[in-house]
């Protein structure tokens, strides 16, 4: 079973009793909800695991690790462990991309399919998926930005720059960029909920304008052909 048949099982499902909230699932979709949620956390335990793995490989090289000069940042690596540093973050880089790639795809997927379904719950589904779609392409873009300013950074004091030779300032920049990761991290509660904020704005939004929308008449009809007009191009 494929993921794209977990995103589409949705459309199509029935529920026996009403529901006001996305996280119910139609049952005849139950069975690929729960396949996804195993491979997802599958997924997760190998990532887990692998960290773990690099970890116990490189830590003697860590330990016995011989510095050029001395240094008070654990952000710096030995020597003789740099190639596989620089091996490690050209391949979260990759990872990071294929994800983000993944991600655009149910999004547009779910952008399709949203047109296409009658039913009034599965469309509020498909709602909420595009908006957390949305969300996490945000917060996946800004994040693939600030570790790509981070592995070039690391890349380049790892390869070329040397503490004796080099000027500070440079030194300096570069090392500022390494700690764009933890200050992202520091701020990424705050811009989910600032999105948060927005989208339960935009939201609010659009169901004042329906209800002062007027039904009859000719406006009436204007009003009507337009709303059918951006449904169908959505």
């Amino acid at each position: 079973m494929s993921v794209s048949e977990c995103v589409w099982g949705y459309r199509n499902g029935n529920f026996r009793t009403p529901h006001i909230t996305c996280l119910e699932t139609p049952p005849n979709s139950r069975s690929q909800i729960n396949a996804l949620i195993g491979f997802l956390i599958a997924v997760h335990i190998t990532a887990l695991l692998g960290i773990v793995f690099i970890y116990y490989v490189h830590r003697r090289r860590f330990r016995n690790g011989n510095f050029r000069t001395p240094h008070i940042t654990c952000l710096e690596t030995p020597p003789n462990s740099r190639s596989q540093i620089n091996a490690l973050i050209g391949f979260l880089i990759a990872v990071h991309i294929t994800a983000l790639l993944g991600i655009v795809f149910i999004y547009y997927v779910h952008r399709r399919r949203f047109r296409l379904v009658q039913s009034l719950s599965v469309r509020f589904q498909f709602s909420e998926n595009l908006t957390s779609s949305r969300l996490i392409i945000a917060l996946s873009t800004l994040q693939l930005m600030t570790f790509l300013m981070y592995g070039m950074a690391k890349v380049y004091l790892n390869s070329t720059h040397n503490p004796q030779k080099d000027d500070i300032p440079s030194y300096h920049s570069n090392m500022l960029a390494i700690y764009l990761i933890s200050e992202y991290t520091l701020l990424l509660p705050l811009i989910t909920m600032l999105f948060l904020m927005r989208a339960k704005q935009t939201r609010q939004s659009e169901i004042r304008s329906m209800i002062q929308v007027k039904a009859s008449g000719a406006e009436g009809w204007a009003n009507y052909s337009n709303q059918l007009q951006q449904q169908w191009n959505c």
